[in-house]
Order: structure tokens, then C-alpha cells, then sequence
């Protein structure tokens, strides 16, 4: 299974961390797009959308702001969290194979 995060770390009393570590990174992966692409979305509709207002003296357009309290930036900055973590994890669990090893 080479399309697997992680696919090279083999170490069978710790298969359950490895198959952990996996999943935070799949999570954190598709978190990570599902925000950046929702973001894209909103600066997508914020230059499409400018409209002559009624009296068709001045622009009106959809309002975007850089709110880093987002739902969209929550799920970039949980996919970031998990990502890393699972690579601590995958490390941790590298490191300890090797000193069985020895």
C-alpha cells in the first residue's frame, strides 16, 4: 500500500499508533483544503461580485475581511495542527523502532 502516509515506518507492537498517525494526517490534509478552498471561494465572490448599486453612482460589492476567526481559518489552522502532530507521532514512533532495534 504505497499510496499510505507513512507507508515505510513498520513496527508491530506500535501498529495502532502508526494507523493514528495516518488518519490525523488524511484528517489534517483534506481540513487544511476543505478551508483553502472555501476561502478561495470567498475572494472568488468578493472580485467577481461588484454591481452598480440603484442609483448607479458608486460600486457595491460583496464585503471580504481577513477574519482570522473564520470557520474557514479553523479548519486551516486544525489541519496544520493535526498534520504536525501526526508527524510528531510518526517520529516518535520511528525513533522508538530504532532503539528496539539496537
Amino acid at each position: 500500500m504505497i499510496f499510505l502516509p507513512f507507508h515505510r515506518v513498520k513496527s508491530e507492537p506500535l501498529q495502532t499508533v502508526i494507523w493514528v498517525s495516518r488518519l490525523f494526517y488524511m484528517a489534517g490534509v483534506v481540513s487544511m483544503l476543505l478551508g483553502v478552498f472555501k476561502e478561495f471561494y470567498s475572494v472568488y465572490q468578493w472580485i467577481a461580485s461588484p454591481i452598480y448599486s440603484e442609483d448607479r453612482t458608486r460600486w457595491s460589492s460583496y464585503q471580504y475581511s481577513l477574519d482570522l476567526l473564520h470557520p474557514n481559518w479553523h479548519f486551516i489552522f486544525l489541519g496544520i495542527i493535526l498534520v504536525f502532530s501526526s508527524c510528531i507521532l510518526i517520529t516518535l514512533v520511528a525513533k522508538s523502532e530504532l532503539t528496539l532495534n539496537k
